[in-house]
């Protein structure tokens, strides 16, 4: 069966935030509600080991747009970021950090800019094989870079 489309998906990979985690929701909802579009918020939890998961299902029991996805323990955000690009039912994916550094009102003006929005999920699965690369070029001291890398950090610059 085919997953129902959403306009939107917000992945937000966490790790021991349970101190961020209701003031990130809340922020989101209240950034997101009033552009009336169907939107899905999801959480992996990267293997907490306080009290991030609890909190957020408990939000998630309240609130039918946000998911949570849990891990028995802690792979890295690059895996909790796939894990919640795999699930994403949105036609644009957006990634955030889960300690309310990336700030949830940018997301209104980042969608409103038409050429961004069809390129947000490219952006994102750059996003991920830019780690991959990194990853495997370190070995190397960084001296080689695949040329999706450069093309990522490029679409990046050029939204801000």
């Amino acid at each position: 069966m085919a997953k129902p489309e959403l306009e939107l998906s917000v992945i937000v990979p966490l790790y021991n935030e349970y101190e961020c985690v209701e003031r990130m929701y809340k922020a989101l909802v209240n950034a997101l509600d009033p552009l009336n579009l169907d939107f899905e918020i999801i959480f992996v939890d990267d293997g907490s080991v306080d009290d991030t998961y609890k909190i957020a299902r408990t939000l998630s029991v309240a609130d039918p747009r946000l998911r949570v996805i849990k891990f028995r323990r802690n792979y890295g955000q690059t895996p909790a970021m796939a894990a919640g690009i795999d699930n994403a039912r949105g036609k644009v994916l957006v990634t955030m950090d889960g300690d309310l550094q990336n700030d949830p009102t940018d997301i209104p003006r980042f969608l409103s800019n038409s050429s961004v929005t069809s390129s947000i999920r490219f952006d994102v699965t750059i996003q991920a094989l830019n780690s991959f690369f990194r990853c495997v070029t370190s070995t190397n001291g960084r001296k080689s870079y695949h040329p999706l890398i450069a093309l990522r950090f490029k679409i990046a610059h050029w939204c801000s």
